[in-house]
């Protein structure tokens, strides 16, 4: 294996190891907050209006489903990239011009996923976090209205 080879092999490896160590710690915050948020609205469904009930539970089931659609999108649109990395480089000799398409194609493919991250994420997150104040609302309200 010449220089060019492992040094195309240590950034596969390196992009891999980044992008699954990135990916499992999101899912993994967003999934215990996820079922954190909805066991508790769940629990609360004889104890709070229906307006105030069916009002987070929208907010938050429509955090969630943005969510699930956008680790739909870089779940379908990391295999496309993946398959185009493989096809630009599969029967290349190593050197140069093979590692610069590599990076090339690496580089796209985040830069395609960095302009669209907002789009979803920014929705997910103010949904959830508005479910979630919308049910600490009501506790405070009712917490006030208990005091006087």
């Amino acid at each position: 294996m010449n220089e060019h080879e492992v040094q195309l092999r240590a950034a596969h490896d390196l992009v891999s190891k980044l992008y699954s160590q990135s990916a499992s710690y999101t899912n993994l915050i967003m999934v215990a907050g996820y079922a954190g948020v909805i066991a508790f609205w769940s629990s609360l469904v004889h104890r709070l209006p229906q307006v105030i009930f069916f009002l987070a539970g929208a907010l938050i089931i429509s955090s969630l489903v943005i969510f699930i659609v956008w680790d739909l999108f870089k779940m379908i649109s990391s295999n496309l990239a993946i398959r185009r990395i493989q096809s630009s480089i599969e029967g290349a000799q190593a050197g140069p011009e093979t590692m610069q398409r590599f990076q090339a194609a690496i580089r796209e493919s985040s830069a395609t996923g960095a302009k669209l991250w907002p789009w979803f994420m920014i929705p997910a997150v103010i949904t959830g976090v508005g479910g979630g104040l919308v049910l600490l609302s009501y506790f405070v309200f009712r917490l006030v209205e208990q005091a006087i």
